[in-house]
């Protein structure tokens, strides 16, 4: 929290990962990592984009249980098949150097190497250059199969593959898929196990690289949701607790029914606002006309929104991007769309085959969610963010 005159702002975060004092809890999800981690499976944390996957892994990472050595890394920047490996194996050493047991075979290992100094940032080496996928293949058979097990929680992999393919390297994200798959099925690598997640449906990205998702059947998917309404409830009150703007019951209401999917982020956009603009006036308890008028500021800033847009053209072809758009258009002017809406569009941009292939990637990616057989936006935001960027549409 900020202090200000002795005003206290929310206890809020936006734009990276919370943690300690500012990560709220998501226990029911942990238990439910930790319990696959504990039975020895690898996880795919699957999850719409802004709903807190990235707190929640390094929550974990930051309190690991006995016997478990956890560190995490965002990988969104690698752009090289090399680089990937490279990075995998500097975290498996960075795990080696804390561990409290075998510290002499350790040592031993890192003197063979030629490895010099080793920090939280880099690791040195004494002029070798390292095949690192032969080196990940020597060491994981040497690890204590009674020590700690060594798991890496990596942040936007479907990333790193899609860049791969998209700048003509598709064999080399395949190679990264086949040898994770490696990694995590060989008995005699069980010490290490992998936590993932993506801003993207993995499985998308994947079927786009190799043509199929076996690759990644093996991991345990678990579902990192929005808020439900008394998870709502419950966060409002820890992020305003002790701070200076007060909701009542019909704000807290009126709150819910404004922005409708509680996902973390898009409640702290809204409390900055109605914090920035109550510090103004002075006037602490939050009604009606000023949760409306945070929405309609956030909304005049389109930064919050065009990544959503982006990564839609990032990620698709040119003409599945055409059409998953201008579906988002007519939902965001009619309200809904309909399975036989939907078809009609795709008998008309000729995607009849795998039109609702590109939709289900819609809803899993936290555009769009089905309704009746109807489809909606899931957050108001991002249909006031396509309305107000396609004024105009006609059917």
């Amino acid at each position: 929290m900020s202090k200000e005159d002795g005003w206290i702002s929310p206890k809020i975060i936006i734009g990276s990962g919370a943690t300690g004092d500012y990560y709220y809890e998501r226990e029911l999800i942990e238990d439910e990592i930790w319990r696959e981690i504990l039975k020895g499976n690898n996880i795919l944390i699957s999850a719409p984009r802004r709903v807190g996957k990235t707190s929640v892994m390094k929550s974990i990472t930051n309190n690991p249980k006995k016997g478990y050595k956890m560190i995490f890394e965002n990988i969104q920047g690698i752009n090289t098949e090399i680089m990937f490996y490279k990075t995998l194996y500097e975290l498996i050493l960075k795990c080696l150097s804390k561990f409290a047991t075998n510290k002499e075979k350790i040592k031993n290992y890192f003197k063979q190497i030629g490895l010099t100094e080793i920090s939280a940032t880099s690791l040195k080496f004494e002029g070798k250059t390292l095949d690192y996928v032969y080196e990940i293949n020597k060491i994981l058979p040497q690890l204590d199969q009674e020590g700690e097990v060594i798991v890496l929680l990596i942040d936007e992999l479907p990333e790193v593959l899609h860049t791969l393919h998209k700048s003509g390297k598709n064999e080399e994200a395949i190679s990264i898929l086949k040898n994770l798959r490696h990694w995590r099925q060989e008995e005699d690598y069980k010490m290490l196990k992998f936590v993932i997640a993506g801003s993207i449906g993995i499985h998308h990205v994947v079927n786009q690289v190799d043509g199929r998702t076996s690759d990644i059947n093996d991991i345990k998917s678990i579902d990192c949701p929005a808020l439900d309404n008394e998870q709502f409830d419950d966060y409002l009150n820890w992020a305003v607790k002790d701070a200076s703007i007060v909701f009542d019951k019909t704000s807290t209401m009126y709150f819910k029914d404004k922005i409708q999917y509680f996902v973390p982020y898009y409640i702290n956009l809204m409390l900055d606002e109605m914090d920035k603009s109550a510090m103004i006036s002075q006037e602490k308890n939050i009604m009606s006309n000023d949760i409306d008028n945070a929405f309609n500021k956030i909304m005049k800033d389109n930064s919050y929104f065009t990544d959503w847009k982006k990564r839609l053209k990032d990620y698709l072809k040119p003409e599945d991007f055409s059409f998953v758009n201008q579906v988002l258009i007519k939902t965001s002017h009619e309200d809904d769309i309909t399975a036989q809406d939907l078809y009609d569009m795709a008998v008309k941009a000729n995607k009849t085959e795998d039109y609702m292939d590109l939709v289900y990637d819609l809803v899993h990616d936290g555009y769009l969610y089905n309704d009746n057989d109807k489809y909606r936006f899931i957050s108001p935001f991002l249909k006031q963010y396509w309305l107000r960027t396609n004024p105009i549409y006609k059917a």
